[in-house]
């Protein structure tokens, strides 16, 4: 004969339930609290614990993207730079020459007026080479009131002119602003050569 099949008992929550019958209920209800705290504290420290973790891992996470947003913008600025580098050279080569010499007459007249400022009969020299008295001559005819002698100076380069009135003399050098302004470009992208490769 085949034996029978023993199956697992149940019923030991009627057990517990005589066993519990036992206790006063004052005592049940201190373990139950008993219980109910030291589940409530272990959630309280799950909770804690992982808030801590998501904590840690969002600084992280808003690190590393820091960076990337860091570098991304140096590659920005190094890129927008490079760009921009061949447009300002030839501004600062072909078009802001031209628009001063364009405008030269008017500032040498100017300078010529500040420096025979009040003083009458005493004639102010304009010595420039022939290129430059030629941008010059033009400006100097809309101002009557003040004499002007034109003196041709071939030693002076384009956009170099000196001002003289009785014993005092200015000096003009366009040129000289040309190649500072020149110099700062070139030292822009020199600058922003040397934070990319540093970056």
């Amino acid at each position: 004969m085949s034996k029978p099949v023993q199956l697992d008992d149940f019923s030991a929550t009627e057990r517990l339930e005589i066993k519990s019958q036992k206790l006063p209920i004052e005592k049940q209800e201190e373990i139950r609290l008993a219980a109910y705290e030291q589940g409530y504290k272990a959630g309280w420290e799950d909770c804690v614990a992982a808030n801590e973790s998501d904590q840690t891992r969002i600084s992280e996470e808003l690190a590393g993207n820091l960076n990337e947003l860091s570098f991304t913008y140096h590659e920005a600025r190094s890129s927008v730079l490079k760009s921009l580098e061949p447009v300002l050279k030839k501004i600062t080569a072909k078009v802001l020459p031209s628009i001063a010499m364009d405008s030269f007459g008017d500032l040498v007249v100017q300078k010529a007026l500040a420096l025979a400022n009040g003083a009458c009969d005493v004639p102010v020299e304009i010595v420039a080479s022939s290129a430059t008295l030629e941008k010059i001559t033009p400006s100097s005819s809309k101002v009557e009131s003040l004499p002007l002698q034109f003196v041709e100076e071939p030693s002076l380069g384009v956009g170099q002119v000196f001002l003289r009135f009785g014993a005092s003399e200015r000096q003009i050098d366009v040129e000289s602003v040309f190649e500072g302004i020149n110099e700062i470009v070139d030292g822009l992208f020199e600058e922003d050569g040397g934070l990319v490769a540093n970056g």
